[in-house]
């Protein structure tokens, strides 16, 4: 028989630690919480074996943890910070939750009514993480009375639970929240009505507190309302599984494996779910570590479902030493968060996020000596200098309550450089390359997202191959809003007589990446396919949008450079793939000859970007436009205001006077018209970090070539580079004046006619 560990043991635990440990632990330092901690040889945290079934507490952690985790919330440098957020959740469980309680009457918290079934069983995950919180704060505290509280309200949700299925099964399931007994679906707000995973965290911690009736009672609620449920792609083919909507119903795992062994237990959710988790590593993670929906399939995804993670390792199914588990963390994670301390995953198709930290967290736990890892959760626990500000949000409390991580000395982070990180990432199946300068705050750091996978899942948006860009510790080139700003005016990306891309706007292909680490990064794409054609949304196999005008899309994928290894070999037809299938049809949008995008970061003292756009529509003149969507909080030095290249972006809040230069090296420079306007999509009253405005150059032509170089000035005294063509359109001089350092860089054309950048020797011109 495994060891038990009721309240009385950890009240005793936490009231017995030795004063001269308790002494040991400043307010800086931490319990040396991973020094000891066995990992297997992919470094992965080896679990202890869990207790038979029917033995608790075995969801997450063991009895013979809890000392540990005891021992983190009170004595850790972190301590502070858990105990604040605990007692909050705490405060909120008492003055809202049990109050109302309170108020029915006996019959009613033995037998709720249809009143009150209608009043309580809600979808409110606030109210389960407060009550598991209210249980967890009285064993540390010893607080009899709150532990007897959040008891009362635990079996009373039992019962409503339990009463809501009668009643639905009494009078019919049209009405809410009986509707939820109608069918056998699990989505976010269901697995929330039915207490989400803090319920089965409470369950498990709260068991032998419990008489034998009252574990009954919970444990037949539980099992009622998971058995024969189903979440979005349970049971679904493997090549299906890209959307976040995999991991975001991970309540239902835990739901599932906490009464496992047990009188109802329904192993067939179990065993679904479980599958549906390996396919969400397996083909929503590409193996380059990038997942295939950006940046939701992290935010939502990865929030619940390293919940689900966890439940399946500690069965014996240690889904984190999935090579595409670790791949996201050290791989692409560096790259996706901005250099500086802003915590925010951005550019791509569902960019601007500042990510939810449970998935950060669980990833800290199970590889707890990781470099690299390490230097993903210092830097996204650190925002604007306060530590663990993001452990208040509320999704993210049940994995503190679990799992209470300590600080690490986040004031003095790894040197990424000495982790054997490179400087460029670069995912061909995504189209996706991000360049840095180096691995410092201020490194100057470029992203451009192409998409050869546009026909796949994601917060879409018609941007394809878009830029951001940071430099000197600011966004000077931003990433909207997705779910505000969805039109191709809205992206860095050029026009033709103010038109882009439509909605959907197709895959693109990325034609070129060469990388020189210590020199330069250099990606090009053509994206004129997605300048000529739009695509239906979300359509299926029974759709037929022949009459609109569309056609089936006849390309195969790897034709744009798609080329995993469970990849399609077409877009229209393929029911094994995709959110709903693949059927995608598309309708000529436009006559386009050519949109290539061309990109080169050179890593000299001071870093600048060259992006060339080469554009023409047709042998007619047209007028070009090329864009860079920015922040609200810089405004403008026009184009030609200090002399005919530059336009300068200066910051208005604040006293370090950043700036960058924007500066037009094209052969029709002098033709061109510079403008900034504010982008209308917001109300003026909307706060000014969601607000954007764009630069923006126009020229009529018959075609263009845009060259623009990126340079920023960190500080009012910096002096912006000079240029020289030494030979017009193939051979540009770049003189430092800060540093004196002196670059060349060769323009040629390549095979499919992009304009191709390469450093050459200075010292030869």
């Amino acid at each position: 028989m495994g060891a038990v560990l009721c309240k009385e043991d950890v009240s005793t635990f936490c009231r017995g630690i030795d004063e001269r440990q308790s002494r040991s632990f400043s307010s800086t330092e931490q319990v040396p919480w991973h020094s000891d901690v066995l990992v297997d040889r992919n470094g992965c945290r080896i679990l202890p074996q869990l207790p038979p079934p029917g033995q608790h507490p075995r969801l997450f952690f063991t009895s013979a943890e809890i000392p540990a985790l005891v021992a983190r919330f009170t004595h850790s440098g972190i301590a502070h910070t858990l105990q604040g957020v605990l007692k909050n959740i705490e405060r909120s469980f008492v003055n809202v939750y049990y109050d109302e309680i309170e108020s029915l009457s006996q019959e009613e918290l033995a037998k709720p009514s249809k009143t009150t079934i209608e009043r309580f069983f809600t979808s409110d995950d606030g109210r389960n993480v407060s009550l598991l919180a209210a249980f967890v704060s009285g064993i540390m505290n010893g607080d009899e009375a709150l532990i007897e509280k959040a008891k009362k309200a635990a079996l009373f949700y039992a019962r409503v639970i339990i009463e809501s299925k009668e009643l639905a099964d009494a009078y019919g399931y049209e009405e809410k929240p009986f509707h939820v007994w109608k069918s056998s679906k699990w989505d976010l707000h269901i697995g929330w009505m039915f207490g989400g995973s803090s319920y089965a965290l409470l369950y498990d911690l709260i068991y032998n507190d419990l008489s034998q009736c009252e574990k009954n009672l919970m444990r037949r609620a539980i099992t009622t309302a998971v058995r024969g449920r189903r979440s979005w792609g349970m049971g679904w083919p493997g090549r299906k599984i890209q959307s976040n909507w995999a991991g975001y119903h991970g309540d239902l795992l835990a739901l599932s494996a906490v009464v496992e062994g047990e009188e109802g237990f329904d192993q067939d959710v179990y065993d679904l779910f479980s599958e549906l988790m390996v396919n969400f590593l397996e083909y929503g993670v590409y193996d380059s570590g990038h997942t295939v929906e950006d940046c939701y399939a992290l935010n939502l995804g990865m929030r619940e479902g390293s919940i689900a993670f966890l439940v399946m390792a500690r069965r014996g199914h240690n889904v984190f030493n999935h090579p595409n588990y670790k791949r996201i963390w050290t791989r692409w994670m560096p790259f996706a968060l901005e250099p500086h301390e802003s915590g925010r995953v951005y550019g791509g198709s569902s960019g601007n996020s500042f990510e939810y930290p449970s998935a950060t967290i669980v990833a800290k736990y199970m590889f707890p000596k990781d470099p690299i890892i390490d230097y993903v959760y210092r830097h996204y626990m650190c925002q604007g200098g306060k530590q663990f500000e993001r452990l208040k949000k509320m999704q993210s409390r049940l994995v503190v309550l679990a799992f209470a991580i300590p600080s690490l000395s986040i004031t003095e982070p790894e040197n990424p450089r000495t982790l054997n990180l490179d400087l460029d990432f670069a995912c061909r199946h995504r189209g996706k390359v991000v360049m840095r300068s180096d691995w410092t705050d201020q490194a100057m750091w470029f992203t451009l997202d192409a998409r050869p996978d546009g026909f796949l899942v994601g917060h879409d948006v018609c941007s394809r191959g878009a830029f951001v860009f940071n430099s000197d510790g600011r966004v000077w080139g931003a990433c909207p809003e997705w779910n505000k700003f969805r039109d191709s005016d809205d992206y860095s990306i050029p026009h033709i007589d103010g038109v882009g891309q439509e909605h959907k706007a197709p895959f693109v292909k990325l034609l070129d990446i060469r990388i020189e680490e210590e020199r330069f990064s250099f990606a090009s794409a053509d994206l004129k396919y997605a300048y000529n054609w739009t695509w239906t949304t979300w359509a299926n196999e029974n759709s037929d949008h022949s009459h609109r005008g569309y056609e089936p899309e006849p390309n195969d994928p790897s034709h744009f450079g798609f080329e995993p290894w469970w990849a399609p070999r077409k877009v229209y037809g393929e029911r094994n793939v995709g959110f709903h299938g693949l059927h995608q049809w598309r309708k000529r949008f436009a006559t386009v000859e050519k949109v290539i995008r061309s990109v080169l970061m050179v890593r000299a003292s001071r870093p600048f970007i060259i992006i060339v756009d080469d554009v023409k529509k047709d042998e007619d003149e047209h007028e070009y436009s090329w864009a860079m969507t920015t922040p609200d909080d810089v405004h403008l030095l026009p184009f030609g205001a200090n002399d005919t290249t530059d336009a300068t972006l200066i910051e208005t809040e604040g006293d370090m006077n950043r700036r960058l230069v924007i500066r037009n090296l094209a052969e029709d420079m002098e033709s061109m018209v510079c403008s900034f306007r504010q982008i209308p999509k917001l109300q003026e009253s909307a706060p000014r970090d969601q607000k954007v405005r764009q630069v923006v150059f126009k020229t009529r032509s018959t075609g263009t070539k845009f060259i623009f170089m990126l340079y920023s000035l960190p500080h009012e005294e910096s002096k912006a580079p000079t240029t020289e063509w030494i030979e017009k359109g193939k051979l540009l001089r770049v003189y430092d004046n800060m540093t004196g350092e002196c670059q060349c860089i060769d323009f040629s054309v390549g095979e499919a006619g992009q304009t191709v950048m390469t450093p050459v020797c200075a010292e030869a011109y």
